[in-house]
């Protein structure tokens, strides 16, 4: 199986597939939502024109022919059509504001419930890459603000871009040199703020994978066992940590503005210049009596208007293309097949046989025969580390201990037997008791690991890895919590099976590290499956727990294969057959009195010490 190996892809151009891509989006996400904020934000762009053409009209039925000011009947209804546009204005406004807080809500939770779809399809080794994380971290970890943020800028940039153009046209009418230089003016300042925006969103990009590092980091300051460390020994490293990446993204942010801060106070400059000779000639226009005096009042709001809209425009404009190079790595992201990333790693390598991974597992309950590794071999992709080479055994149902000194390849090869990661080599594969082989991963598995996840949901749920509860499963899960020896813990909650535990994240109660390794032992024992994996299992339990926890081992084994990884000799001896590694390579491999006898790696390892002599 090839190695999986994650690059980033240079940037590409954003195309307009990316902007209706999202506009297709936002319309699943709540149509009646996104229908009522489009036409609730119509009157704002055409408020402004409304406004200057009504109020054209106006100056013009007040102010006679003569000269005179007069009121009449046409003052009066251009005065109240003026004052309905203010209020459809407002109240369009309020529907806008009603229609798209939902809207905003409703594609973060769209938004994020795809995202979350899709992390079940990333290779697990990905979440240990550094260029994943820099291409997909944020999209991953701003999907809630970055939604909300799309929905706002999409929803104020086309009003303000529409009602821009409809002031510009209008005042084309009554001005048009004026407005033609006031339009062109604006464009470097367009073109500066554009480049300033990818500029940025780079940034955030590169930035990404030191953003989760803080993030982590933050969350340790709460966390009670990295707060009983640092104490203890009085360190700073945390906050001095988080203060070091804080600072190298702000010295690259400061770099960043001040590198366009010169560039876009020239488009100011230029702007105002633009603005002065603009007003300058339209003075020359009305000394020379070219405009009348009711343009003349309609024309200087319009042009402060329209300044300020290509401004606002400029901005929101930013922010839009912020939001869609967002949108553009989210569409990536969710129509991103690794499986194909993973073949095109391997493509050029010669790849051994294998079965197709099917879609779902054997039943649980459908006993072993024995695993098969042939010729396994596990290359870590990001510094070409070999940490298991051409290893070959067969494990038969019953207690196999393996074991090594660190770094021999233990870990690498639990996660190989999980399913973790896939091997760069070999091939490793199950027989049913029907004789019939299939691959490894078609097998269930159950898993305990050395620092099992604290999941800060109810004990039902941290045993039943489900959400919705099932009939009948009561008696199953007290079954194994009793087996696992937190029953006790457990009823003595204040709602029992369904209290969350962990500290924060609505838990009422935390566990300590060995009762949480016997939760996971709980999970372990509820799903029944043929084939255990643990990695030192009873390494937060005292001799008591450990004893109790291998002669429950020791009555599935006859039925199970059981694999586990441990340091402690007097657990090894409990085994039937004991794995020895050596610098990733399968050294020697027996019960504990053939390797006793031939006096090699084991004996090296464990037999030679005086205090551990049999």
């Amino acid at each position: 199986m090839p190695t999986l190996n994650f690059r980033i892809q240079p940037p590409q151009p954003l195309r307009n597939g990316t902007l209706r891509t999202t506009i297709r989006l936002l319309y699943s996400s709540n149509p009646r939502a996104f229908i009522t904020s489009c036409f609730a934000s119509l009157p704002e762009p055409l408020f402004y024109p409304a406004i200057l053409i009504v109020l054209h009209q106006l100056l013009q039925n007040v102010v006679g022919s003569d000269g005179r000011t007069q009121l009449s009947q046409a003052v009066g209804i251009t005065g109240l059509s003026l004052v309905g546009l203010f209020l459809v204005q407002r109240l369009a406004i309020i529907l806008r504001d009603s229609s798209s807080t939902i809207l905003r809500q409703q594609a973060w939770v769209v938004i994020s419930k795809r995202i979350m779809q899709k992390l079940p399809d990333v290779p697990y080794p990905l979440f240990e890459n550094n260029a994943f994380q820099a291409r997909y971290g944020l999209v991953i970890r701003e999907a809630s603000q970055r939604s909300i943020t799309l929905v706002d800028s999409l929803l104020s940039t086309a009003p303000i871009f529409a009602g821009l153009i409809a002031v510009a046209v209008t005042l084309f009418t009554l001005a048009p040199l004026l407005v033609i230089a006031v339009v062109l003016i604006a464009i470097p300042a367009g073109i500066i703020e554009r480049r300033f925006s990818r500029a940025m969103y780079e940034l955030q990009e590169s930035n990404a994978p030191n953003q989760l590092r803080m993030e982590v980091l933050t969350n340790m300051q709460v966390d009670a066992s990295w707060q009983r460390d640092v104490r203890v020994y009085q360190s700073d490293l945390i906050p001095q940590e988080h203060a070091r990446l804080a600072e190298t993204y702000l010295t690259n942010l400061k770099h960043l503005t001040g590198r366009f801060a010169g560039l876009r106070t020239l488009a100011a400059l230029v702007e105002c210049l633009g603005i002065f000779l603009a007003l300058s000639a339209a003075g020359l226009l009305i000394s020379q009596q070219q405009i009348s005096l009711p343009t003349l009042a309609v024309i200087l709001p319009g042009i402060a208007w329209l300044t300020g809209m290509l401004r606002s425009g400029i901005y929101q404009g930013r922010s839009l293309l912020e939001s869609l190079n967002y949108a553009k790595a989210l569409f990536a992201f969710l129509s991103e097949d690794f499986t194909n990333e993973q073949a095109q790693e391997g493509r050029d390598k010669p790849q051994p046989l294998r079965a197709e991974k099917p879609t779902t597992n054997l039943q649980q309950s459908q006993r072993l025969k024995a695993i098969t590794l042939r010729e396994v071999s596990y290359t870590y992709p990001e510094n070409q580390k070999q940490a298991l080479i051409d290893l070959s055994c067969t494990f038969k149902p019953g207690l196999t201990a393996i074991v090594g000194t660190n770094g021999a390849g233990k870990s690498t090869l639990v996660k190989l037997l999980t399913g973790l990661v896939p091997a760069t080599g070999g091939t490793l594969s199950a027989t049913l008791l029907t004789g019939e082989q299939v691959p490894l991963e078609a097998v269930a598995k159950a898993v305990l690991f050395q620092d099992p996840s604290h999941f800060h949901f109810s004990v039902r749920q941290n045993v039943t890895m489900r959400s919705e509860r099932v009939s009948d499963e009561e008696e199953g899960i007290q079954h194994v919590l009793q087996q696992a020896g937190l029953w006790d813990v457990v009823k003595a909650l204040p709602d029992g099976i369904d209290t969350i535990v962990g500290a924060g994240f609505g838990g009422s109660t935390d566990l300590s590290g060995g009762q949480w390794q016997r939760l996971a032992l709980a999970r372990l024992l509820y799903h029944d499956c043929p084939l255990i994996i643990l990695d030192e299992p009873t390494a937060s339990l005292d001799p008591l727990g450990e004893r109790q926890i291998f002669q429950l081992l020791t009555t599935l084994a006859k039925e199970k294969i059981i694999l586990f990884t441990t340091h402690r000799y007097d657990t090894i001896r409990q085994a039937d057959t004991i794995v020895v590694l050596v610098d990733g390579r399968l050294a020697e491999m027996g019960t504990h009195e053939e390797l006793a006898r031939n006096a090699r790696e084991f004996w090296s390892l464990y037999l030679a010490q005086g205090s551990v002599l049999p």
